[in-house]
């Protein structure tokens, strides 16, 4: 036998038909019809799983074990066993006639991979994208008789081909599949466990038959239940195994409630988990194909929807005997409860009677059963320990009665025992509250003494929320590290420290959540940059609308901003601007922007407000000095001042002892409030009166010590320092 003039050697995963390809392709055949017709190899086999990898080593001058690896099958007492690249399959899971193909991939390793001839194989996870199966230039499906790797017998190139997305779940199981396919025979074990790993790294560890057997069990239960024919095109049935295998067990629980609503017409006969799905489980669990240990993950998720996810069936003990099934039990006969709460069957039935413990009444085969819902997928044991009493148990953790019902109900306290009665508090759930509080401080500063800007959770717990449910919340957020710790005092709950500003915003959001979105008559005068009485003015008017709160007087959220959109206050203006609501106030008359001022109570000066439409013309007038600056001003002039005194041997003006700030100020030409008010004023002027009495000496010495101490003061702003500097200067 003549052979060929390139003879290629196979790479150890490659496609026993695409090698063909590549050696026809490197020989310069059209097709590879004539790598088959020189090797003798007969039609009827050239596509089949009984291509004779004998007469194609001849050819190629190799060893037929060489080839051997790559064939389809084998012989085996006397039998075909049909494989890919060793690993045992069904004749079915192979798509030998009608080739797919990823472009990307044939051009990144010069190849095409053994895991496209399978069936189920129906993305590249590589890249994320279909396979390609039909020329985008002829629209004929793509067939092994063509010039080359990548080219099409229409001479398209085929790695111009744009190939749409797969979802993340189908490239997640085609890379499973991808690595259980290529890999070598012995490093597939069997695994009976999947603790630690997640479901993709567990189905990477299986045979390839297993893991074939398990995409078209699932996959054909989900197209039934979808009512589409379970015969349907391979890419539907994988998309839906990809659907329920993602997202574990997730997806699992969804395909078996689909199962149940689909039978719900036709009445139940038993109350048997296993029974109630009878058909899919007897082709999971009683097929020869795979091994048990196999598919264990998959009963184990089965048995945890019958305990956990559905309570309409009871689950046969035997079904996991021996089995450690993760999470916890939530449904139980009324025994089983029993059983589980310590306690005898009466007892258990009484708390299901009292609605203690919620349950349910399932009807099957005209049999009427009670299953018990522990809803939160704990059970309640009774163990020694010290009970406690509820007020008790509050003193026992620092905070209220109430507050301790409300954590219990809501299940933020994490009751796992029983005490002596139903109603008390076992100390061991009592002692891991208590831990788990503590916890969050762990790492906090401690403190002797509670700072000014802090407080302490057992003060903020005898403030007044307007609720319980708005007490119980400082905890709760506390505990979700909504709420930040700053610090504690001693080892108790009742130490933790938190911000002050922190507690004052929750309480006053809890107030007004519990009184209907109001806010206090304070709240909106700060909010507003006003008087509380003239806050009172505003719902007198109508401009705010005030609800009765049993003794108080609440202001509704909607009112506030309805107001905010047509008012502004201008000593909120002049905050921001840098000035004073008097020369903001002129400035308005100066121009004719309106104004409206509302009085105060005691005399005290009006405070003026604004139409919003005036406010960008506001902002347009003419920037004077800023405080800043007219401090540094009068600074300068009080120099001056004191400066002529000394010069012209003058004495201070008096009243008595003290100098006459009244005259002083005249005589400056400032505000007498400088005297009073800036710091540098005040400084200058002590100095100069103790340097006139004597006391430091030379008043030029003073005056320069106490001027320096004014720049340097902690009281002034940094713009302050820098204007008082340069009046020294």
């Amino acid at each position: 036998m003549d052979l060929l003039v390139s003879t290629p050697k196979p790479h150890a995963t490659e496609s026993l038909l695409g090698f063909v390809l590549r050696t026809s392709d490197e020989n310069g055949y059209e097709t590879p019809w004539h790598v088959f017709d020189v090797a003798g190899i007969t039609p009827d086999t050239m596509r089949t799983v009984g291509l004779d990898v004998v007469k194609l080593a001849a050819i190629l001058g190799k060893d037929p074990e060489q080839l051997q690896h790559n064939a389809y099958s084998y012989e085996s007492d006397g039998h075909s066993v049909v494989t890919l690249l060793g690993k045992t399959i069904r004749p079915r899971q192979l798509r030998l006639t009608r080739p797919q193909i990823c472009p990307q991939c044939i051009v990144e390793k010069g190849f095409i991979e053994a895991h496209f001839d399978l069936t189920d194989f129906i993305a590249c996870p590589d890249h994320g994208c279909s396979l390609l199966t039909t020329c985008p230039a002829c629209d004929r499906p793509l067939t092994w008789f063509r010039p080359g790797l990548l080219e099409c017998r229409c001479g398209h190139d085929l790695r111009k081909a744009v190939l749409p997305r797969v979802s993340e779940a189908v490239a997640r199981l085609m890379a499973g599949l991808k690595t259980v396919a290529l890999a070598e025979p012995a490093d597939t074990p069997a695994a009976a466990e999947c603790t630690g790993n997640t479901l993709s790294e567990y189905l990477r560890r299986i045979k390839l038959r297993s893991l074939l057997f398990i995409i078209d069990t699932l996959g054909r239960h989900a197209l039934e239940v979808g009512r589409e024919p379970s015969d349907r095109a391979p890419r539907q049935r994988v998309e839906r195994a990809a659907e329920v295998l993602d997202d574990w067990p997730g997806g699992f629980f969804k395909l078996l409630r689909a199962i149940l609503e689909k039978s719900s017409a036709v009445a139940p006969t038993s109350l048997g988990l296993r029974r109630r799905f009878a058909r899919i489980y007897g082709a999971l669990f009683k097929s020869r194909v795979v091994a048990t240990q196999e598919v264990e993950f998959l009963r184990k998720a089965f048995i945890r929807f019958g305990l956990e996810e559905w309570g309409e069936c009871y689950v046969d003990e035997k079904l996991f005997r021996n089995r450690l099934v993760p999470g916890e039990r939530r449904f139980f006969s009324t025994t089983q409860l029993a059983a589980n709460l310590g306690v005898r069957p009466i007892t258990a039935s009484r708390l299901i009677r009292t609605g203690k413990i919620s349950a349910k009444s399932v009807t099957a085969g005209g049999v009427t059963r009670i299953i018990a819902d522990m809803g939160d997928g704990r059970v309640l044991r009774r163990v020694p320990g010290k009970s406690y009493g509820e007020r008790s148990a509050a003193a026992f953790l620092g905070i209220p009665v109430s507050v301790l019902q409300s954590l219990r109900k809501t299940g933020d306290y994490d009751a796992r025992y029983y005490g002596r009665t139903a109603a008390a508090f076992h100390e061991d759930d009592l002692k891991s509250f208590a831990g788990k509080c503590l916890a969050l401080v762990a790492e906090a500063p401690h403190y002797e003494e509670t700072p000014s800007d802090l407080v302490a959770l057992a003060q903020a717990m005898r403030l007044n929320f307007r609720s319980t449910e708005g007490k119980a919340d400082v905890i709760r957020e506390m505990l979700a590290l909504r709420l930040p710790i700053a610090g504690r005092r001693g080892n108790s709950l009742g130490g933790i420290l938190l911000h002050r500003v922190d507690v004052k915003h929750l309480l006053l959001d809890k107030r007004a959540a519990t009184e209907g979105t109001t806010r206090s008559i304070a709240e909106v005068a700060a909010r507003l940059h006003c008087d509380p009485d003239v806050v009172a003015t505003f719902i007198k008017l109508g401009l705010l609308e005030g609800v009765k709160a049993k003794t108080r007087t609440r202001i509704t959220e909607s009112s506030i901003g309805l107001f905010e959109d047509a008012h502004v206050s201008l000593a909120g203006l002049a905050k921001n601007l840098d000035t004073s609501t008097c020369r903001l106030l002129r400035q308005c008359e100066q121009h004719g922007i309106p104004t409206e001022a509302y009085r105060r109570r005691g005399g005290a000066p009006s405070q003026p407000f604004i139409s919003r439409d005036y406010v960008y013309a506001v902002l347009a007038l003419p920037r004077r000095k800023t405080l800043a600056q007219a401090r540094a001003r009068s600074v300068t002039k009080l120099q001056q001042y004191l400066d002529s005194l000394r010069q012209s041997g003058q004495a201070l003006p008096r009243r008595g002892q003290k100098p006459n700030k009244r005259e002083i100020a005249e005589a400056s030409d400032i505000n007498r409030d400088v005297l009073y008010d800036n710091p540098e004023a005040v400084y200058m002027l002590n100095a100069f009166d103790e340097s006139e009495q004597g006391i430091y000496g030379t008043s030029s010495t003073a005056v320069a010590d106490t001027a320096a101490m004014a720049v340097t003061s902690p009281l002034l702003t940094n713009r302050e320092q820098d204007c008082t500097s340069s009046v020294l200067r």
